[in-house]
């Protein structure tokens, strides 16, 4: 038998919602081939940021021990406040179509696999976040 990845159904049958109380349909996931490919960059995208944040508040932490040039000090911290408000921000939007308990297909974490290693992180399928490699 030949082990042949099987394309994974567009749009994703788990992410097909029945609301039986109001007799609606929604769709969480991409609906076409186009749309997976942004739906995949998004949700990689937003695991890099979520893997960027705990640093850079480890950053800000180890800034109020610091006995540094106050003025420069402070332009750093404004700095890295400003990233975190970004990266946030993104993440926040980015949660509105792709939720963080939304299911993710095989294709999608084999894109991660791939996309993430070219920023040195390993993706662990399991609890969907990333590793150093």
């Amino acid at each position: 038998m030949m082990d042949i990845p099987v394309p994974d159904i567009i749009p994703h049958p788990k992410h097909i919602i029945f609301d039986a109380v109001t007799q609606s349909v929604r769709i969480l996931g991409p609906l076409d081939e186009k749309l997976k490919e942004k739906w995949n960059l998004w949700f990689a995208q937003k695991l890099l940021w979520l893997n960027m944040l705990p640093g850079l508040y480890q950053m800000l932490d180890e800034m109020e021990y610091q006995i540094e040039d106050e003025d420069s000090s402070e332009q750093e911290k404004e700095l890295i406040l400003k990233d975190i408000e970004y990266l946030e921000q993104r993440i926040e939007k980015i949660r509105e179509f792709i939720p963080d308990d939304i299911y993710i297909p095989p294709s999608t974490k084999e894109f991660c696999r791939t996309y993430l290693s070219s920023y040195g992180y390993e993706f662990d399928e399991d609890r969907q976040q990333l590793l150093p490699h």
